[in-house]
């Protein structure tokens, strides 16, 4: 009696069906991963801002400090330091390329990493902001060589929402229409209700003569 051995083995049939799923799964898991990735960039950031604000707190109090105080957060070694100087050696730490809930201004933009300053006042409000990154995607100033007009992406109808004052360090620029304006003067803080002030119109009298 003659027996056929079975040769086992996929179809041409089969093998497509098989990509197809493959493929379907694909581009189900692509969309999931990517939100999933967003989430995780915030929560790190939110995290770093919560640390710095306990750590600038902790300083705070500690070091006997009044009236109004800046400090910036060294995510690496979960340290705060009072100087810009000091902050501009910070390695860039932000990841979300949209604002987070706790702090101002974007965490990286534009190729830039950013660092979280605190600025606390006398009865104890904390404000939470993002930066002094470069493009070089760290708290170091190497990029002095930059084209201005690519220095900054930072919308001065964003940075004046706020109605007890911003902490705007010097060298800071801002767009407002087409046009950019640089934060020279050694003066960080800038009080009072800024939601309505318009910087074309502003930049030379009040709180801003003679700093932008």
């Amino acid at each position: 009696m003659n027996l056929t051995r079975r040769k086992d083995g996929f179809t041409l049939a089969e093998l497509l069906v098989v990509v197809a799923i493959i493929g379907i799964l694909v581009a189900v898991s692509i969309p999931i991963f990517s939100s999933q990735t967003t989430k995780a960039k915030a929560a790190t950031d939110m995290a770093n801002v919560r640390a710095a604000k306990a750590a600038a707190v902790a300083e705070y109090l500690s070091s006997g400090a009044s009236g109004e105080a800046t400090y910036y957060y060294d995510a690496a070694k979960g340290v705060v330091v009072k100087t810009e100087t000091e902050a501009r050696t910070i390695p860039g730490y932000g990841k979300s390329t949209s604002p987070v809930s706790n702090a101002d201004n974007t965490p990286y933009e534009n190729g830039t990493a950013h660092i979280v300053s605190i600025h606390i006042v006398e009865d104890g409000t904390q404000t939470a902001s993002w930066v002094l990154g470069t493009e070089s995607g760290g708290g170091s100033s190497s990029d002095v060589n930059t084209e201005i007009s690519k220095l900054s992406s930072t919308k001065w109808e964003t940075l004046r929402n706020v109605q007890y004052g911003r902490n705007i360090p010097a060298g800071t620029l801002v767009i407002e229409g087409t046009t950019q304006y640089l934060f020279y003067d050694y003066a960080d803080y800038y009080g009072g209700d800024l939601r309505n002030v318009v910087l074309s119109s502003s930049y030379n009298t009040g709180v801003f003569a003679g700093r932008v």
